[in-house]
């Protein structure tokens, strides 16, 4: 939960700096796998109360969402100059794939999560 937390935050000021041509923040985390960015969402988002966690995740995840519905449709997949660290042009809509992907990912892991409480 705490890397969804800190993802939404972070993508949202990473498309934000693309709509202004500059490379995401943390794509200078990224040959590291991000190992220190998570790190810091694990320390920063360390309660043990899922409503808590699930309250965070639904704040940044509503922030995000109202960014992206917010951006211009010819602005999702337009390049604003910065590149990702993998080739091709950082935009909205690769971040937007991008914490889609982790949600899909995540999502088995966080259910696994409040199933162990339940028992």
């Amino acid at each position: 939960m705490a890397h969804l937390i800190g993802w939404n935050r972070n993508i949202r000021t990473g498309c934000e700096q693309i709509l202004a041509g500059v490379v995401p923040f943390y794509h200078v985390d990224a040959l590291n796998d991000y190992r220190t960015l998570n790190a810091e969402f694990m320390a920063r988002y360390s309660s043990t109360d899922p409503e808590t966690l699930l309250a965070e995740l639904a704040d940044g995840k509503d922030a995000l969402r109202a960014f992206f519905q917010g951006a211009s449709e010819q602005d999702w997949d337009r390049d604003f100059g910065p590149q990702h660290y993998r080739g091709r042009p950082a935009t909205i809509g690769r971040c937007a794939k991008s914490i889609t992907g982790d949600y899909v990912d995540h999502a088995k892991e966080i259910g696994a999560g409040r199933k162990s409480e339940s028992r």
